[in-house]
Parts: C-alpha cells; sequence; structure tokens
C-alpha cells in the first residue's frame, strides 16, 4: 500500500473569492499575499496517485493535533470511538460515522484520547475537474453527489458502512493493480487520471443514491443548494439578503422561506454563519491582524467587525484569538 501522507506543512496564501457582488472593498493582494494559513498540502510519498485508501491508524503516527488541509477526503469510522473536530464544531469519530472533509477546513485530533479505528479515502481536489471545471455543476449532467450541501458529518447503516468499506478497498486494489500505477507512473501519465477520476465518479454516485435522501435533487432542494453555493462564493463581498435574492431572481421573502426550510435558520443567519466561520479559520490559523481579517471580510471598519463577531459568538475576535492561535 501506497504510504500517502500530506509530509511537511506549507503557506496557503488567503483568497479573496469571486463573487457575484461587491458592497465594499475587498482586501488588498498586497496584505493577503503576504500573510498566510498554515496548510497540510496534498503531496504523495512514493508512487503518484491522485487518491488513496489509507488506515487511519497508519496515518495516526504521522498526525498533527491540528490539520488544516487543502484536499477532500472521506473517513470511515470503523471501530472504536474518539472524539473529532472539524471546523471548531465537535464530533465523535466511531462505527458508522463517515466525515467528508474539504480543502480549507481545519481538523482536530485529540491524540490523547483512545484511539478510534477507520479507513481514509483521500483525493486531490483537481480531480474533480474536468476540462478546467468541476463535472458536479448546475447542469443535467452532473452527478447527484452535491459537495456544497453534503454533510459534515452522517451516519450510516450496517450495510450501507460495508458498502462504503468495500469501495474504499475497491479504489485503493484497483489502482494498485493498474500497470501504470505498479510501475510508478507519474500523475502527467494521462491513463491513470480518468481512471481515477472515473472510479471516484462511481463512489460518489453509489453513496448519494445510498444516502437517506437519495441521489436525486428535488425541486424544493435545488434552490436551497444554489443559495449555499452562492453564499460560498460571495461571502466575502456582500452580506445581504437582497443581492442573493436578486442573483437568485426570487424575493428576499421567498429566499427566507427556501433557507429556513432547508437550513432552520433565515437567510442573513446562514450567510452571517459563513462569514463566522471564515473569520474563526483567519483568527486562529492566519497571521492576519484583526483589522485585516475584518477588511478581508468585507468590513468598512475594525469596529463593525469586531461587533458583528461579537454579537454572533458571544466573544470579541481578540478573546477568540487568545483561546484559539493555534498553527501561526
Amino acid at each position: 500500500m501506497v504510504k500517502t501522507r500530506q509530509a511537511a506543512s506549507r503557506s496557503e496564501t488567503v483568497d479573496a473569492g469571486d463573487g457575484f457582488a461587491s458592497n465594499s472593498a475587498p482586501s488588498p493582494a498586497s496584505r493577503t499575499d503576504a500573510s498566510t494559513i498554515r496548510t497540510t498540502p496534498w503531496a504523495p510519498q512514493g508512487r503518484d496517485v491522485p487518491l488513496e485508501v489509507l488506515p487511519l491508524r497508519e496515518l495516526r503516527p504521522r498526525l498533527r493535533p491540528l490539520e488544516h488541509i487543502d484536499f477532500y477526503g472521506f473517513l470511515l469510522g470503523t471501530g472504536g470511538s474518539q472524539p473529532h473536530e472539524v471546523d471548531f464544531e465537535r464530533y465523535t469519530l466511531r462505527r458508522g460515522a463517515l466525515f467528508f472533509v474539504r480543502p480549507r477546513q481545519v481538523m482536530r485530533w485529540h491524540p490523547n484520547d483512545a484511539p478510534a479505528e477507520g479507513l481514509f479515502l483521500i483525493f486531490e481536489p483537481t480531480l474533480l475537474l474536468a476540462r478546467g471545471r468541476a463535472p458536479f455543476g448546475n447542469d443535467d449532467a452532473r452527478l447527484p453527489f452535491d459537495e456544497a450541501s453534503w454533510p459534515t458529518r452522517t451516519f450510516l447503516t450496517r450495510p450501507h458502512r460495508r458498502a462504503v468499506a468495500r469501495w474504499f478497498r475497491f479504489l485503493q486494489q484497483t489502482l494498485e493493480e493498474t500497470p501504470k500505477v505498479s510501475a510508478g507512473s507519474s500523475l502527467r501519465d494521462p491513463g491513470i487520471r480518468p481512471l481515477a477520476r472515473h472510479l471516484l465518479a462511481a463512489f460518489l454516485t453509489d453513496l448519494a443514491q445510498r444516502h437517506e435522501k437519495g441521489g436525486h435533487v428535488s425541486a424544493q432542494e435545488a434552490p436551497a443548494r444554489a443559495f449555499r453555493a452562492a453564499i460560498e462564493r460571495s461571502f466575502r463581498n456582500t452580506r445581504a439578503v437582497q443581492d442573493y435574492a436578486t442573483h437568485a431572481q426570487v424575493s428576499v421573502r421567498t429566499l427566507d422561506r427556501i433557507s429556513r426550510d432547508a437550513f432552520g435558520r433565515s437567510a442573513k443567519a446562514q450567510i452571517d454563519a459563513r462569514v463566522v466561520l471564515e473569520a474563526r479559520r483567519l483568527l486562529a490559523y492566519s497571521a492576519l491582524s484583526i483589522a485585516e481579517i475584518g477588511e478581508h471580510l468585507g468590513f468598512s471598519e475594525p469596529t463593525n467587525f469586531g461587533k458583528f463577531f461579537q454579537k454572533r459568538t458571544g466573544e470579541t475576535p481578540g478573546a477568540f484569538r487568545a483561546a484559539n492561535s493555534h498553527g501561526r
């Protein structure tokens, strides 16, 4: 088995996003380029393959307590129980739990607790790209797996858990038995990446169809997914519900209803939650000053950012940073 691991950490420049609207000035490139977030990159050791499945026990000696990742992964709990945090949310890794982790997310491990057992499917972000765009776009040909709305953690039934574990082993074994891979071919070989992409697409399709909501995106779900995707693109540029409603060509009232039905909170609260998450990431893991973080997130004045953050979290940005300033 390939002992792939994201080796030495590197610094990743904070990106400014490319949202559809901008009511406030984005942060200057000179400032964001100079400040970085420590990241664990996709850096395979040994054979150059775009995805790999590893038992968690093999990874554990090389895991840092904090992992700020720039790759995708599915972590399947197969035994035991262990606390696990993703983006400041505390979960439990145990049998039947399936975690989906995305680039820019922060995972916190608890090495002093009794370790859980699991399988970790990790894959290079560009594996999801085809001809310069993600294959999961808003078109009829997209796969039923929707990255933006897939939960960070879901619990699987016993048959589903076994099916996912079989998929993990099948993906690994198929790639290992491919002659070009076993011969140590490079990712530049045009035959390896399409194979890995199609294997991954088959797994994601099966995963979505087995999920309790199935793989079909209903007419009711589609607007909520589009709203969430719009937030991801544009939260740095605008927090105004009207901007998102205009972009979706619906009324503010309709967008608020869509958000409440799908996410259990208003459209404004959904937008603000994404801003707060990014603020927490930057406060905890970047070298940006609090004023620069506020500017990066579209606040015209540091005091406005401070009031926004405190109102929604119950603590000041400075207090949060003091309690969570890891990896800087």
